[in-house]
């Protein structure tokens, strides 16, 4: 038995991304079979291919109810980012009716904006990142294609209550 317990999942995607499988009433019904406490569901923003339509994000807050199944239900959103400046592809108005974001880089070949990356571009992206108050945690962040600087980048994701 693991000395851990895990209570949440707070990157996850519904059958909205077209790349997962599941719907929402499913994943919530999981969860709580696990025993899960809360779901983040977190499906693409605007930029991935197969990503939910304009209006996805804001009809989740105000249309799924808060707990479900005795899960809190996290409404989210995985945000792309398409930058070494860490810009992201969600509108302001889906900020504000989101709980939680998680920005992920995905090396596909239509992020013109992350091509040719080097320690010090994707240092900085992240530091950007940091900085975006909407950013709760950071996916995909372990690609070698992207190496950063985790000794100046950690510092300011803690600095602005990220960790």
């Amino acid at each position: 038995m693991s000395k851990y317990q895990i209570i949440a999942d707070l990157h996850t995607h519904s059958i909205a991304s077209t790349h997962a499988y599941s719907t929402l009433k499913e994943m919530a019904v999981s969860a709580s079979e696990k025993g899960l406490y809360a779901l983040a569901v977190t499906d693409h923003a605007k930029l991935m291919p197969g990503s939910p339509g304009m209006g996805y994000f804001g009809n989740m807050a105000s249309s799924i109810p808060r707990f479900y199944q005795g899960v809190l239900f996290i409404a989210g959103a995985e945000g792309n980012i398409s930058d070494f400046y860490g810009t992201m592809d969600i509108s302001q108005d889906d900020y504000d009716e989101l709980d939680w974001v998680v920005a992920s880089i995905h090396a596909l070949p239509f992020m013109k904006g992350l091509k040719n990356p080097d320690v010090e571009k994707s240092t900085n992206l992240w530091l950007n990142v940091a900085k975006n108050p909407y950013v709760r945690i950071i996916g995909h962040c372990g690609d070698p294609l992207f190496e950063y600087d985790y000794e100046k980048v950690i510092p300011v994701f803690a600095e602005n209550n990220k960790l």
